[in-house]
């Protein structure tokens, strides 16, 4: 079994080491599967380290959600947080999210209606099995000025109420809002799994999409998943690939397979090379010894957020990026000019 890499530097590092090593065990290793971690002295015995390091990396990964610690019981492995392919977690609501890009949110096209419970969905939601449910749907489009940004499905329990008519509030507002004032409830954490999806016609409508934007966008997101974590250079790489833009290039592309009559799922893949060339080709423009650009489409450049080495870095790692996915494209030779 390998334990962390020894190093001289002890400490904070030593910790965030065992940690990581604890995690990558959680999910792979000998530890796959357990609903509880083996006490502090077996794990220090484990890794030879000491109890107070283990301390310290257990509370650093129930800081992150992925575990509890209860006295008299010992430490529970949370596997739906574990199992997460993408986490989203936050105490503070979309709203926040754009006040913080500094724009004005608001919603419209507020939808709300009242259906019975799958019973798949009645357990997500930790309600009564054995019963019938009623829930509250909330869909709306959730604007960044006059930008939509956002299209959301809130499902509560009716219950939660109090016997209001749902057609008597404003839905307009949060829904973590609307809980605190009309439920008495406060949200304090929350969990989101996130994935690209091309999405039902209505709402690309309402949120203005092309009709090649949502299918490239899921393209791009799925290979971006795909790539394996060194430091900050994969969040680097999909801080500036998704972060929107107009896709012409890729959407040029498809167009021009459509019309000689290829197929669209032939020519996907070379659509997003297409892309992530020209998003190296951002990065670098914007360096501090080239443009020296602050932003770039409405947010902080890459080297701003992740300083100028890793931004140069995640540019390289674009345009190579790029290659590997052409490399992988599933057409014969004969067929690429």
């Amino acid at each position: 079994m390998q334990t962390p890499t020894e190093t001289p530097l002890g400490g904070a590092l030593r910790s965030q080491q065992t940690a990581e090593w604890l995690l990558q065990q959680l999910r792979s290793g000998q530890l796959a599967g357990a609903v509880q971690l083996p006490s502090e002295q077996e794990l220090a015995g484990m890794l030879g380290v000491s109890r107070t390091v283990v301390r310290d990396a257990l509370s650093v990964l129930e800081r992150a959600g992925y575990m509890e610690r209860v006295r008299g019981i010992g430490t529970l492995v949370n596997r739906e947080v574990l199992e997460a392919d993408n986490r989203l977690d936050q105490k503070i609501e979309f709203y926040s999210m754009i006040r913080a890009a500094g724009y004005e949110p608001h919603s419209d096209t507020v939808s709300v209606t009242r259906e019975t419970a799958a019973p798949a969905l009645a357990k997500r939601l930790a309600l009564p099995a054995g019963q019938e449910h009623t829930l509250v749907f909330v869909r709306r489009r959730v604007l960044a000025g006059d930008r939509p940004v956002l299209h959301s499905t809130d499902i509560f329990p009716l219950a939660l109420l109090g016997g209001r008519r749902p057609d008597t509030l404003d839905f307009t507002q949060p829904i973590f809002t609307l809980l605190q004032t009309i439920c008495g409830l406060e949200v304090t954490k929350t969990l989101a799994h996130l994935r690209a999806v091309p999405g039902p016609p209505a709402v690309r409508r309402q949120l203005e999409l092309r009709a090649d934007q949502a299918r490239i966008e899921e393209a791009l997101a799925a290979y971006a998943a795909r790539w394996p974590a060194y430091g900050a250079l994969r969040d680097a790489m999909s801080y500036s690939l998704l972060s929107g833009g107009k896709r012409i290039r890729p959407a040029l592309t498809l167009a021009v397979c459509r019309l000689f009559g290829g197929r669209e799922e032939d020519a996907l893949p070379f659509a997003c090379a297409l892309e992530m060339v020209h998003t190296y080709s951002l990065i670098h423009d914007d360096l501090p010894c080239m443009d020296d650009d602050d932003f770039r489409r409405g947010r902080p450049t890459n080297h701003k957020v992740f300083g100028e080495a890793n931004a140069v870095l995640a540019g390289d790692g674009l345009l190579t990026a790029a290659f590997a996915v052409l490399a992988e494209a599933p057409l014969p030779p004969e067929r690429i000019c």
